[in-house]
Parts: C-alpha cells; structure tokens; sequence
C-alpha cells in the first residue's frame, strides 16, 4: 500500500472507477479476441495478465509468479492459490465468472509451467508494469501514479462497494492489517459526502 493510502483517504487517481473499468476491460477483450485470430501469443498473454490484475487484485510479484498448478478452475471451485504472498503468507483469491471463461482456453494451452512467460522466463515485475501501463495509454487512462499496483486498489474498491464487507477484502487481497482494508471503506464515504454535496446545490443561496 502507498504511503498516501496509508494517510488517509485514497486518492482517486490510484484506482479505476466503473466506467474506467469497463473501458480498460473491453479493450483487452478486444486485445485478446484479435490475438486469438491472428495467432499472437505475446499479445494473448498480455491481455490475460491485466485482466487477471483487474480481476483479482493479485500484486504483480504474485501474478508474475503464478504457475499453471496455482490456477483452479474446477467447476464451482474457482481461485488462484497465491503460495508466498506478502510476508511469506498463503492464501487463496476467488475468480469470478467472466475471469473464469477468459482463462480457461488461455490456461488449456498451458498445462503446467509459469503462466506468464517472457522469452523462456518468469515475467519481471517490470515487463508487467509496461504492459498494464500501455493498456492504460491505449484507453487515455494513464495519469501520473496509476501504476500496476491501482489494479489493486481498483479491485479492492470494486468488492467493498458491492460487498460492504471488509474481512471478505482482507482476505481476498492478503492484508495483514485490517487497517489497510479500511482505507477502501473511506474511499466510498468520501464519495457518497460529494455526490451528498453536490445534490444539495439548490439550498444554496441566490445572489
């Protein structure tokens, strides 16, 4: 978590809301359609690793890490198995539906092995940093400090807002500290306080 989360209120710049979301989402499905067509690998691979950020709020050191055994899409049981998170600590992080169609014939050509490989290797956290930051210029959503690491934060605001539920965060995204999760609570009360503000313009006083 950065610093200025820590300070308080997330900063609204380090996450994606709704319709960002929605537009970084659909330009990698278009990525990974035309990759799929055209027999690209490389830009297959690129897709499925942000949507996959996107989708689990995995830190990138843990998605360049994933092996193919991690991965389990078994009907009903559907989540990654993150075996040395921060502070050396296990956990696992349910997928959800969409992610799940999407990686399924990504993952069939792979049956064991890393997930995402770069020239014979595991990719380096900063191979997928330039990927998630050229999708992000792709869409004009690229501001300075939206590095890989807002997939997270966006992923963590995403579950708090339709869950309300902090412990399911926590766990979902490995924080230690249930102080961390909270940040993303503050985030959606900053939020309602300004459209609470906004909507009561017409009390305001007529010069």
């Amino acid at each position: 978590m950065s610093h200025s989360a820590r300070g308080g209120v997330l900063e609204r710049h380090k996450y994606l809301e709704p319709e960002q979301v929605q537009r970084l989402a659909g330009y990698l499905r278009d990525q990974l359609t035309t990759a799929r067509t055209d027999g690209r690998p490389r830009q297959a691979r690129d897709a499925v690793m942000g949507l996959l950020l996107l989708g689990t709020g995995l830190r990138v050191s843990e998605a360049c890490a994933l092996e193919r055994r991690d991965i389990v899409l078994d009907g009903l049981r559907r989540y990654v198995y993150v075996r040395c998170g921060k502070g050396r600590k296990a956990r696992d992080v349910t997928i959800g539906a969409e992610l799940h169609a999407i990686l399924q014939p990504y993952l069939a050509d792979r049956p064991e092995g890393v997930v995402f490989a770069a020239r014979g290797r595991r990719m380096s956290r900063s191979q997928a940093w330039r990927i998630w930051k050229r999708a992000l210029r792709a869409v004009g959503l690229d501001l300075p400090g939206r590095g890989v690491h807002s997939a997270r934060h966006t992923r963590a605001v995403a579950l708090y807002s339709q869950t309300k539920d902090l412990r399911l965060v926590q766990r979902e995204l490995g924080h230690a500290d249930p102080a961390t999760t909270a940040i993303y609570a503050d985030v959606l009360d900053s939020a309602r306080a300004a459209a609470a503000d906004a909507a009561d313009g017409w009390l305001a006083s007529k010069p």
